[in-house]
């Protein structure tokens, strides 16, 4: 596979037409960078959305593999069938965007962004979306200079609906974040997923575990949306690519 993925870089190269392949030439790693949402808290397993995603993108026939530095995810002896994750409880997008060095070691097809709600909250970081804005754009553009090659994929979650006062800022800053994704001279590597209502019941003891984080059906939800809303294209896209190589 490897032997075939250089032939066909290397036509690339030569300026030869390639057809996208008929199968995946590689599983796309995916390196997701998130908070506690994105850890798991509030799931039985503590698997977050990514359980699910996994399971989806199986069934389309184009699976992927999370990578990170995080492997914590199980509770009661229950775990995740791909645990790995930068998901880190309390960060908030200015720390996140540090926590980014880590894909010099694992050199990710696709990054997922997901940031922003504990910057907000008035409990936590208590800061504007107009702030929060500017370190998630920040944190766009690190994650850019970090690539290997120009075939990196970006994924940018808007943040999760709220059910507390601090929700009204969340829409604000959701409002701000395409314009962001417009201004990179990267942008057709960035997709943005709006996430904001992707629980279908957000309603504590129904799709939320508390006032921030799904419980398992939340984080399904959560799956299902990030899946349609992008991610499905995305992981196509990287897995038949000629140039992508394990």
């Amino acid at each position: 596979m490897r032997m075939r993925n250089l032939l066909l870089t290397a036509l690339l190269l030569l300026g030869c037409g390639v057809p996208e392949p008929d199968e995946p030439t590689c599983v796309p790693q995916v390196q997701p960078f998130g908070d506690s949402i994105d850890y798991g808290v509030g799931s039985s397993a503590q698997a977050s959305w990514r359980e699910p995603e996994y399971a989806l993108a199986q069934a389309a026939g184009t699976p992927l593999y999370f990578i990170g530095f995080g492997s914590f995810a199980g509770d009661l002896n229950t775990f995740a069938v791909d645990p790995y994750n930068e998901g880190w409880p309390g960060i908030d997008a200015l720390n996140l965007n540090n926590v980014l060095a880590r894909m010099e070691t694992f050199n990710p097809h696709i990054v997922i962004y997901a940031a922003g709600t504990n910057d907000l909250a008035s409990n936590v970081g208590n800061q504007s979306p107009e702030v929060v804005a500017q370190r998630i754009s920040d944190g766009l553009d690190i994650a850019w200079g970090y690539r290997i090659n120009d075939d990196l994929e970006i994924v940018l979650c808007t943040v999760l609906k709220r059910l507390d006062d601090d929700d009204t800022k969340v829409v604000a800053l959701n409002a701000m974040l395409a314009a962001k994704v417009a201004s990179k001279s990267f942008a057709a590597h960035v997709t943005l997923i709006d996430m904001y209502k992707a629980v279908q019941r957000p309603v504590v003891g129904q799709g939320m575990f508390d006032k921030v984080h799904p419980n398992d059906e939340g984080y399904t939800d959560m799956a299902n949306t990030m899946w349609i809303g992008g991610l499905k294209n995305v992981v196509h896209k990287v897995a038949f690519s000629p140039s992508c190589m394990n």
